[in-house]
């Protein structure tokens, strides 16, 4: 994980789902717990993404653009304003874990088509 991912999952879904989603990344999120734990806006029937997302977009079009544009600048500075002090963290982890024989373990074992033998080196 990097970009500041972390921090951003962190508020959308707090930090125990946060961490069930990371460590147990292989596990898919259905979509009515996405929609619960506020990592969706909505759900919508097969198919049915593309216009449901034209939709929002049109309505925010006829909004007064500086007024929308101020809105998200701000919702998104609060939102994230302790992310900016962790972020480095994203980034440093990351690093130290490819260095891991276990990470080598890990890509070993995707290539190979294998189960992982992980043994916390």
């Amino acid at each position: 994980m990097s970009w500041g991912s972390i921090p951003r999952l962190i508020n959308l879904v707090g930090p125990a789902r946060a961490k069930q989603m990371l460590i147990l990344a292989q596990e898919r999120v259905a979509a009515r717990d996405a929609l619960a734990w506020g990592l969706v806006q909505d759900v919508v029937p097969d198919g049915g993404a593309l216009d449901h997302a034209i939709a929002i977009a049109e309505k925010a079009a006829a909004m007064p653009p500086v007024t929308v544009r101020m809105t998200k600048q701000t919702v998104n500075a609060i939102a994230n304003a302790g992310a900016a002090a962790l972020i480095h963290m994203d980034t440093d982890q990351l690093m130290l874990t490819e260095t891991t024989a276990d990470f080598a373990e890990g890509v070993a074992a995707f290539k190979e088509r294998r189960k992982p033998n992980f043994t916390g080196g």
